[in-house]
């Protein structure tokens, strides 16, 4: 879930589809709270996501 809804806020963000983000590293932060990596193109953005899906933070670039 939280793959999937980084792919969908990233996607929205650049105003694409989400089947042209493309996911990298994730590491956990905490329990249940991932940091996730996604690319379009040659720009990234860092997204911290919980399990369920909800974004908690949204940043520019690779972590």
């Amino acid at each position: 879930m939280a793959s999937k809804g980084c792919a969908e806020i990233v996607a929205r963000n650049f105003g694409v589809n989400p089947r042209r983000v493309t996911l990298g590293r994730a590491r956990p932060t905490s329990k249940h709270v991932w940091m996730i990596e996604a690319a379009v193109g040659r720009d990234y953005m860092t997204c911290t996501m919980r399990d369920s899906g909800e974004v908690l933070d949204l940043r520019g670039g690779k972590f």
